[in-house]
């Protein structure tokens, strides 16, 4: 059996300028950070005696004979990549439901991709990986959408990812292992209670990003805050960066894109209570909160919202990885 795990993420800014349609004309920028939250994969062969060629479980449970009567899209054409044609039982899982702005769809496909290549026996690295997904999510099935997601899935850690014509420049992590940690302390996740349609959203997003130039100005944000975290002497000029651009990464959100109302009274609700910083994660509608604060604060906005709806989490330096390789 082979079991891998590919890292969520949060994204502080720069977000959509990593889509193409905007890169193609202007440099994007994106600063964010794998999570300790993942979406795992695991696979096992089948019996010889099997009648079923592929079978393939998540929501539902697919058994078919052939590629072509899959139905799940980026499950069916990353096996085509890697020319799997039979022979494997495949399932899926998450520590977090899709549809909450934490990269989940993207982080299963890197993670399928990089069992597919263990299947293989194919040695591909991270950036690799980020590529064939994004290759299939946007070349192959178009989707709307943008990079990072991969990028974040597949190389992990508080990184620039810098997004041009010519390719995808990925920085070394901006802060170390000891601000990793302390930067975690100061971040918790509310849930608004609902989910989202990604795809749709990053159509309406892209949309109103095209028309208003909030693009520029958000990739301009990430761009900053990485040349300020490469030069910051401590953690707390790593700290009043990082709230500074998230702050004024809300702001632009909240002008160019459809943001639901539930979400925006939860930010105001955390600002109250003393955070420091705060916005959606993803590409608008429903999903989770980010709150950067001082820990007493953190504790506040821990009280104040039901339990249920709290994620704590730690940022990781870590992308994705083989969690399993066993022989039979």
């Amino acid at each position: 059996m082979i079991v891998t795990r590919a890292p969520l993420r949060i994204s502080y800014c720069g977000g959509g300028s990593d889509y193409s349609d905007f890169f193609e004309f202007s440099d994007g920028n994106v600063v964010g950070c794998s999570i300790d939250k993942y979406s795992y994969v695991y696979a096992n062969e089948l019996s010889p005696i099997s009648q079923e060629k592929i079978r393939f479980t998540y929501r539902n449970t697919e058994s078919v004979t052939s590629l072509e009567e899959l139905r799940h899209p980026s499950f069916r054409e990353a096996l085509k990549y890697f020319g799997i044609l039979a022979g494997w039982n495949f399932g899926t899982m998450s520590d977090l439901p899709s549809g909450v702005g934490l990269g989940g769809s993207s982080a299963f496909l890197v993670s399928l991709v990089k069992t597919l290549s263990l299947i293989k026996s194919t040695k591909i690295s991270g950036d690799e990986i980020a590529r064939i997904s994004v290759a299939i999510e946007r070349d192959c099935l178009k989707e709307p959408g943008g990079y990072q997601d991969q990028y974040h899935a597949a190389i992990g850690g508080f990184r620039q990812y810098g997004f041009t014509k010519a390719g995808v420049r990925v920085s070394n992590p901006l802060i170390s292992k000891i601000n990793l940690d302390l930067i975690s302390r100061h971040q918790i996740l509310i849930a608004t209670g609902g989910q989202r349609s990604s795809s749709e959203f990053a159509e309406i997003t892209s949309k109103s990003k095209a028309k208003y130039g909030f693009v520029n100005e958000n990739s301009d944000i990430a761009r900053i805050l990485a040349s300020k975290m490469i030069t910051s002497i401590g953690f707390e000029d790593l700290y009043k960066s990082l709230t500074e651009s998230v702050r004024n990464s809300w702001k632009l959100k909240t002008e160019f894109a459809q943001v639901d109302s539930v979400a925006q009274e939860i930010v105001k609700k955390g600002i109250a209570l003393g955070a420091d910083a705060a916005k959606l994660c993803g590409a608008g509608g429903g999903g989770y909160i980010l709150f950067i604060a001082e820990p007493n604060v953190i504790s506040r906005i821990k009280m104040e919202f039901p339990s249920e709806l709290i994620l704590n989490f730690r940022l990781t330096e870590s992308g994705v990885e083989e969690t399993l390789i066993f022989h039979s």
